[in-house]
């Protein structure tokens, strides 16, 4: 099969297989239909129309029936709604006529008169009818546009989008009843965008899956609405949603999860390690490696995986970073499983595999003086001069964890303390630039981060 999308200024061209695109060419699709210029004139229809004949026209009739429209992926739906939104202001079911009431021009798209029930329900699947409201809507095709999936820039984007559109409560997740804001576009349009860096997909790479760390929250998703959140993908038939999680096992298999990971030394990344080593290695069962043999039998594979990605991505070495070494640092080991009472066997075991202390003092972060009035301009979409609820959510934990170790050097304080997040005391955070309505959504943040003393 071969589509070409031609218009003015635009050329996309892919290849696929007689079995239908893969999942870059569904996505590079959706991506091009969204960009086309003119969107809703006679031209774009005829591409638009060229293209979805090539993906759906299983009969080579010329047109595309009742049952052809709803093998149409919903992201490709999800580009084509966009484009037309973007010069129409409404979506596809209502431009062409698809909702009940209009005008049928689905015609033009290349779609047979008798497929318009079909469509709709397809659509309504999809969540791209006008009854789901302009929001969400909508969202499946801003998605659509973040580049980088899977990176940490795209788990930021993704995440201010998210709770832009999504969080009701302001409390910084999509939990409870909001993830039913999010339709089965937005989750395909996920899915296929993690799948260009990681190819196990939104299910295994973000641990929603059973039995898996919970690293969802790097795109906003509570990790207490794990079951809706896994029941939607599951209803949406996202691939992988149904099925077991392969969890690695073997050194060379987690040392490399351990190293393609970015933001080493977070809590999602952290609990990601810890779930690791206890599935491979917690022989009695008892939740942690709290047996003396089960730590010895941590691979020096691991152990230097460990400490290559901490000091890969600025954290310091593994024994500082976790207080393995026994010389009155703060012990941190039991976020990876490892029980107290073994931290010298640990400590022997890391030693043995050549990792060695870091120099750097166990708080060190990156440098951002405490002093520094515009530290919040990157993450100010709005350039309001201030950060409000949603966008204090986009700052990395490494930026408050810095502000935190600033004010302890600058002012013998934690940030908790300097911010009025303590009981009993004012909001003090409007001085430094976050406005008054966020002071919960920074809350959610310092803990999330592990800033200590964060209430």
């Amino acid at each position: 099969m071969r589509i070409w999308l031609l218009t003015a200024g635009l050329s996309l061209a892919s290849t696929a297989s007689a079995a239908g695109p893969s999942d870059g060419e569904l996505a590079l699709l959706a991506r091009g239909i969204a960009s086309l210029p003119r969107p809703g004139s006679s031209p774009w229809d005829v591409v638009v129309r060229r293209m979805l004949l090539d993906v759906g026209d299983r009969d080579a009739s010329g047109e595309l029936d009742a049952g052809e429209v709803r093998t149409v992926p919903c992201v490709l739906w999800s580009g084509i709604d966009l484009g037309v939104r973007r010069g129409w202001g409404s979506g596809l079911a209502v431009v062409y006529g698809v909702d009940p009431g209009g005008d049928w021009i689905g015609g033009d798209l290349g779609m047979a008169s008798s497929a318009r029930g079909g469509l709709a329900d397809h659509l309504g699947a999809c969540g791209l009818t006008e009854r789901f409201g302009l929001r969400s809507g909508e969202l499946a095709g801003v998605l659509l546009q973040v580049p980088g999936g899977g990176s940490r820039g795209w788990d930021d984007a993704v995440r201010g989008h998210l709770l832009r559109t999504l969080d009701a409560d302001g409390d910084g997740l999509i939990d409870g009843r909001e993830v039913d804001g999010l339709t089965c576009a937005s989750w395909h349009v996920l899915d296929l965008a993690v799948r260009d860096r990681w190819p196990d997909g939104l299910v295994f790479t973000y641990g929603i899956a059973s039995g898996l760390a919970w690293v969802g929250d790097a795109i906003g998703l509570g990790e207490a609405s794990r079951r809706d959140v896994l029941g939607a993908l599951q209803a949406c038939d996202v691939r992988d949603a149904n099925r077991p999680a392969p969890v690695p096992t073997t050194p060379e298999a987690i040392r490399s999860v351990v190293l393609a990971l970015d933001d080493a030394g977070s809590a999602p990344w952290t609990r990601l390690v810890r779930a690791l080593l206890v599935h491979a290695l917690d022989r009695d069962d008892s939740g942690d490696l709290s047996d003396g043999d089960e730590i010895r039998a941590v691979s020096c594979t691991v152990w230097q995986g460990l400490d290559e990605a901490l000091r890969r991505d600025g954290v310091g070495g593994l024994a500082t970073a976790y207080g393995l070494v026994p010389d009155g640092r703060p012990w941190n080991g039991w976020s990876l499983g490892i029980a107290g009472a073994s931290r010298a066997i640990a400590w022997d075991a890391v030693a043995a595999c050549g990792v060695e202390d870091a120099a750097a003092p166990p708080d060190a972060v990156p440098e951002a003086p405490a002093s520094d009035p515009r530290w919040f301009a990157p993450w100010d979409i709005d350039a309001s001069g201030a950060l409000d609820a949603s966008e204090v959510t986009a700052v990395p934990c490494s930026v408050w964890q810095a502000r935190d170790a600033a004010s302890r050097a600058e002012r013998g304080i934690a940030l908790p303390a300097r911010w009025g997040l303590r009981r009993g005391m004012a909001w003090g955070g409007a001085a430094d630039g976050v406005t008054d309505d966020a002071e919960r959504a920074v809350r959610g943040a310092l803990r999330r981060c592990g800033v200590r003393d964060a209430p």
